[in-house]
């Protein structure tokens, strides 16, 4: 495992984060192009500039690498949760806050988020379970404010609150599937255009 630099020096702190990410993009971009089982901390050291045993400084092994790809991916969606539930007490506008967050946390690490799903089946196994956990706070927590849009009459009650949860994330987390940074699909289009899909453009108090 990799060891972080300890100590009162922040801009040492700093750099040893931001080489740590520089190494899992690349790592991103060596597993998506190769697959996981055939792609190398070799290459990916080279595709970083880096000499191979500064991999296994700053992350760890192989597997090390991936499950802190996939560690990255859980923990922005999390945060992302996180910040449009407490941005509004307002149960439609959080709905869409947690939308916009969600779909924003996967375009800006496409990489990552991809990863994490074509690879599911190769991340160590003690890590798939804290994810799994994780992902089942994650859906219970936006369940319940699926609830309350139903309450505000904002989604239709006659439909058991988790089915509708459950398509809603699962039609935006299979946006990496499709999503091509070339400017085609807007960021903003695509997350006006799933407010549209789940009837949340004429309800709430807020455009975002």
């Amino acid at each position: 495992m990799s060891q972080k630099p300890t100590g009162d020096a922040p801009a040492v702190t700093t750099d040893w984060e931001l080489k740590r990410q520089h190494i899992l993009r690349c790592a991103a971009e060596v597993f998506l192009r190769r697959g996981y089982e055939r792609g190398t901390t070799k290459e990916v050291a080279q595709l970083a500039g880096l000499s191979q045993p500064s991999i296994y400084h700053y992350v760890g092994s192989k597997a090390d690498l991936l499950s802190a790809l996939a560690e990255h991916a859980g923990r922005v969606l999390s945060d992302g949760l996180d910040e449009a539930i407490a941005s509004t007490d307002e149960p439609v506008d959080r709905l869409k806050a947690i939308i916009r967050n969600f779909i924003m946390g996967q375009i800006e690490n496409i990489g990552a988020w991809t990863l994490y799903w074509e690879e599911h089946h190769s991340i160590p196994a003690a890590t798939a379970l804290t994810m799994n956990t994780s992902k089942a706070r994650f859906v219970h927590r936006i369940d319940d404010v699926v609830k309350q849009c139903q309450q505000c009459g904002a989604l239709p009650d006659d439909t058991p609150s988790g089915i509708l949860t459950e398509i809603m994330l699962g039609a935006i987390a299979n946006i990496y599937r499709w999503y091509r940074n070339d400017g085609r699909y807007p960021d903003e289009q695509i997350v006006t255009g799933a407010y549209s899909l789940f009837g949340l453009t004429k309800v709430g108090t807020s455009d975002e």
